[in-house]
């Protein structure tokens, strides 16, 4: 038996454990990007129906509290939720939801003020 020799399979554990530790690491950053790439895919996905839903709601140039058909429509399709009403301090947002809020003229009481609409959508 000749001295320090571990055989072929000992000479190369050395080099395979590195081999495989990069690999290892390699593919977890891959792993980790991807993830982190269709989170933001899904979150623009989800501001791309909000926009959509509020283009229904402001659409006319008359805002209405009562839901439209083609908010609820483009709502469903984009799978979310949404709430819209006049900002006066009652209602508020779900926590994890996309509040967007436009400064309007109200006249419903006969004589012209700003109020402001608060529009909150989120996922169903």
């Amino acid at each position: 038996m000749r001295k320090g020799f571990m055989g072929p399979l000992g000479d190369d554990l050395p080099s395979i454990i590195s081999i495989m530790l990069a690999l290892s690491l390699f593919f977890s950053g891959v792993v980790y990007s991807l993830n982190t790439y269709n989170q933001k895919i899904g979150d623009m996905e989800i501001l791309k129906g909000s926009i959509e839903i509020q283009r229904m709601i402001l659409d006319t140039g008359f805002v209405s509290v009562l839901k439209p058909k083609k908010a609820d429509d483009a709502a469903y399709s984009y799978g979310l939720l949404y709430d819209a009403y006049l900002n006066d301090g009652t209602n508020s947002c779900p926590k994890k939801a996309h509040k967007f809020s436009y400064l309007i003229a109200d006249s419903s009481s006969g004589d012209m003020k700003l109020a402001k609409l608060v529009i909150c959508t989120w996922k169903r």
